[in-house]
Parts: structure tokens; C-alpha cells; sequence
């Protein structure tokens, strides 16, 4: 790592060692991946360890962290929510595990994130203090902010139709699938290489919903594609392509009503 910083709230204190159960709102709980298991102990029992911190506020920390290569190798990105202590999460899971379990149903259906290490939460009487979720850190990648229109270096790049494109794949998929995501803003979608060689890697999914009233999901749909849209600052002509390629891969949203909303 280039940076070493210690977080002013130690990740650790959101990390939970209680056994592993099912999740539930009723008491704290974990869960890791097998191959995670001796690297999250490692943690546990080193609360001091040195990380590069990516994004701090009085209620969410995100860094970046490495233990023993013997334990894991490489990165990882742990995501702690902390000072939790009101309505919105009685009896109701956390964001924390919200998003993981958005993490792994969306890999479910062959679109690639960052791979989830552990997840779990505090709670004191139902009552969520804390909580945490772990993933492998993704190396060598931007985030889709660098497209956008305004201080984006790629603005109007060929690169960037190549980013539109190939994600209107993923967000097809996800849609074919009967979910959605509300907040597919390109910032959360992170991407490395150039051209046909793309890849692109989505990191935020705390808002993956199924919508089972097909109203309200062609709605929930064209919102997933207009939030994604609208920072880009695309051409009408690019939308429509884009608009094309997301048609010919989730059939039923097509037509020329389907292209209106975007108008």
C-alpha cells in the first residue's frame, strides 16, 4: 500500500466474532467464507493494524487492508457502519448486510463484483450498534465517475460508449432476472482496460429490490437507466445506441414507448 493511515473509528470495532449463524435482527451474528476465516481471526486479534482509508464520516468508514499474505493474499475492503441506534434498522437488516446479500444474488446471475469476504452485525437487544462487510479489493480500476460530464478525464471518449454498452449488459441482466437497483449511478461501477477488452465491476448493490408488480418494475427499471444516464451527459443519438444494445438484451423493454422515457 502507498498510504498508511489508522481510521479515527476502528474498523474493528464494527467486526463481530460472535458464531456463525444465520443472519437475524435479533442478536449479533457473522458469517465468512471459508477461505477468509484465518485472515478475518488475524484481524480480530489485531485491531491496530494499518489501513488506507478511502472514505470516513461519523457513520460509515471504508479502508483498505492487508494482513499476512500466509492468511489471504491481497487486498481487502472493509466497510464499517457504526452509531446505528435508531428505528430505521429495528428488526430490519442493516445496510451492511443489505448490500452483501445484494453482493451475492447478483453474482448469482453472472455479473461480476467484488467478491464478499464476511458481513455481520452488532446488536444489543435488536437494537444494530454496528455493522460490517468485507470484500476483496478490486486492484487496478476506476471508478465510472471518469466518464461523466464535468471533471471526467474520459468525457467523450471512445471509451466511454465502450463503458455504456457493456454495461447495459449487466444492468439487462439484473433486470431479466426480476431485480433492480435504484442507484446505478456510474461512480459504483468500477472498470479497467480499453476497447472489446473492458471489464467492469459493480461495488454497490445495498439497494438491489425485487419488484414482483410489473408496473411498478418497468418504472423501477427506467429509473435504474436514467440515474445511470443522466451524469453522463450523453448525445441523443448515444442514448439511443445505448438505448439499443439494453433492448437487445432484455426484449421485452423495447419499442418505441420504451424510448420515449428517455426523451
Amino acid at each position: 500500500m502507498s498510504k498508511e493511515f489508522i481510521l479515527k473509528v476502528p474498523p474493528t470495532r464494527c467486526l463481530t466474532a460472535s458464531a456463525e449463524t444465520e443472519p437475524s435482527c435479533l442478536h449479533s451474528w457473522t458469517r465468512v467464507s471459508d477461505e477468509f476465516r484465518d485472515a478475518f481471526r488475524w484481524f480480530l486479534e489485531h485491531p491496530d493494524f494499518p489501513a488506507e482509508v478511502l472514505w470516513n464520516t461519523r457513520s460509515k468508514s471504508v479502508c483498505r487492508a492487508q494482513c499476512p499474505g500466509e492468511l489471504y493474499s491481497g487486498d481487502v475492503v472493509i466497510k464499517s457502519y457504526y452509531e446505528q441506534r435508531f428505528l430505521r434498522y429495528f428488526l430490519r437488516p442493516s445496510l451492511a448486510c443489505r448490500e452483501a446479500e445484494g453482493f451475492l444474488t447478483v453474482r448469482k446471475f453472472g455479473i461480476p463484483t467484488a467478491e464478499v469476504l464476511a458481513y455481520g452485525e452488532n446488536r444489543s437487544v435488536w437494537w444494530l450498534s454496528s455493522s460490517f462487510m468485507i470484500t476483496r479489493y478490486v486492484p487496478d480500476t476506476r471508478n465510472g465517475a471518469y466518464f461523466c460530464r464535468g471533471n471526467g478525464p474520459g468525457y467523450g471518449s471512445a471509451d466511454q460508449m465502450v463503458f455504456c454498452l457493456k454495461l447495459m449488459e449487466m444492468l439487462a441482466t439484473l433486470h431479466r432476472n426480476g431485480f433492480c437497483h435504484e442507484g446505478t449511478h456510474p461512480r459504483n461501477f468500477l472498470w479497467s482496460g480499453t476497447g472489446e477488452g473492458m471489464r467492469i465491476v459493480w461495488i454497490d448493490l445495498a439497494s438491489v429490490k425485487s419488484h414482483p408488480d410489473p408496473t411498478l418494475f418497468k418504472q423501477k427499471v427506467i429509473a435504474d437507466l436514467k440515474a445511470f444516464f443522466r451524469p453522463l451527459g450523453l448525445s441523443r443519438e448515444q442514448t439511443l445506441e445505448v438505448l439499443r444494445k439494453y433492448e437487445s438484451c432484455n426484449p421485452p423493454y423495447s419499442g418505441a414507448s420504451f424510448e420515449n422515457s428517455f426523451r
